[in-house]
């Protein structure tokens, strides 16, 4: 049988340029793991295949690497046992990129439910442009989202007197949120 490659993640999913993404995993096998590489394509194109490092005696492997190209990097493990058994897994991807900035104003400041109220989206993307806006109204007495709109701007009457919480989360056109 070959090896099992499980819990593979990027750490983190997004990173600033020339910051360090660390991608691990565990591999088991039921006769021992003989080599273990990471494949990553970059935005350009481009790839390298590397081996994976070992944490000690575990079964965790880890690849540390700074990235200053902007864009989605794809990537996935290949890994083979002592009996030439080999898996690879799906494709993973990490993004490398400035994080937009999430800001919004709403009117009236102090609303009821007879109002309704203007929320408007102030935010920004230094480094490029935001592509989606997601917004959650969450009313903490029901425990639920209530509503969602995916606009920069929009019109909400709230149903009833009371607090109610409302995020925004932007994704910019580096995939960056």
């Amino acid at each position: 049988f070959p090896p099992d490659i499980m819990d593979l993640y990027a750490n983190p999913t997004i990173q600033e340029p020339n910051g360090t993404v660390n991608i691990t995993c565990k591999i088991v096998d039921n006769v021992g793991v003989n080599v273990a590489f990471i494949n990553i394509t970059f935005p350009n194109g481009s790839h390298i295949n590397e081996s994976l490092n070992r944490m000690g005696n575990s079964s965790y492997y880890y690849f540390n690497r700074s990235y200053s190209l902007k864009g989605t990097y794809r990537y996935y493990i290949w890994a083979n046992d002592t009996n030439n058994n080999s898996v690879k897994t799906a494709l993973h991807k990490f993004v490398i990129a400035y994080a937009p900035h999430a800001s919004f104003n709403y009117t009236p400041l102090q609303p009821t439910d007879l109002d309704i109220v203007n929320f408007i989206s102030n935010s920004y993307d230094n480094d490029g442009i935001i592509v989606n806006h997601t917004w959650s109204i969450y009313d903490p007495i029901l425990g639920k989202t209530i509503a969602r709109f995916y606009t920069s701007n929009f019109s909400y009457n709230f149903p009833d007197n009371g607090n109610y919480e409302v995020s925004l989360t932007v994704v910019d056109n580096d995939g960056a949120w």
